[in-house]
């Protein structure tokens, strides 16, 4: 696993952790807004373009970011930041309390359950995007219109994509959390944000189902982890305020 660490060590730590089909690259356009801040970047496993991991599971590059943190004395974090299927590994890294971090925000967390057959559809779609990335990358401008300011570092990913890590990635994303007994406290400060047309949203049903406390947030008119690039100085705002 690849671990960028960008800031003077002794300030305040943030801790993000990037969706799939993109890489710690995804958080750029945010670093301009969080100067004050050390920021912490894994990428995950299968993720790197430079290297041919794969990924496993959620609870496995959890182990590998606390064992970075850990072994390099870092302990205590301002915000631990998450987007998708980052959100999976992070609720592994919190559930864990082997940290101590004041605010936790989840960006179109995927907790929700799908069935089987949508799993299978969905693993296939992105099996032809990954074909597809590697042919005709210029093709694809759904991506870019999506996410223009990281469109090209996305579909990079996506092309390096094996067919493993797209097949462990559906189940961690797709699958459903299990609910963990006083899992979350008051004291974790936990935002759990969607777009209004985010498929995901049904993930809030998690939290009030498993009653754990929590502030939900919702942005009206936006997609899956859009707002975050659309209104990045005011999503910088709720991880640092």
């Amino acid at each position: 696993m690849k671990v960028d660490v960008f800031g003077d060590k002794a300030l305040p730590k943030i801790l993000l952790i990037h969706p799939s089909v993109a890489d710690g690259r995804c958080f750029e356009p945010l670093y301009p807004h969080l100067k004050e801040y050390c920021l912490i970047v894994p990428t995950l496993n299968g993720h790197n373009i430079e290297d041919d991991s794969v990924y496993n599971s959620a609870k496995e590059e959890a182990q590998q970011i606390l064992s970075f943190l850990l072994s390099n004395g870092i302990t205590e974090f301002h915000c631990m930041c998450a987007e998708s299927l980052g959100c999976v590994v992070a609720w592994e890294i919190l559930i864990s309390r082997k940290l101590q971090i004041s605010k936790t925000v989840f960006d179109g967390a995927p907790f929700a359950r799908f069935n089987a057959a949508i799993r299978i559809l969905n693993y296939w779609l992105t099996i032809y995007l990954v074909h597809q990335c590697r042919k005709h990358p210029d093709k694809l401008k759904s991506i870019d219109e999506t996410y223009p300011q990281v469109g090209d570092s996305m579909k990079q990913v996506l092309a390096h994509y094996s067919k493993q890590t797209v097949k462990n990635i559906i189940s961690d994303a797709m699958k459903g959390i299990k609910t963990v007994p006083n899992a979350v406290y008051s004291s974790d400060n936990l935002i759990v944000m969607y777009g209004s047309k985010d498929s995901y949203i049904r993930g809030l049903k998690f939290f009030e189902n498993a009653d754990y406390p929590f502030t939900p947030m919702i942005q009206d008119g936006y997609a899956h982890c859009t707002f975050i690039l659309n209104e990045t100085e005011n999503f910088c705002k709720i991880i640092t305020g």
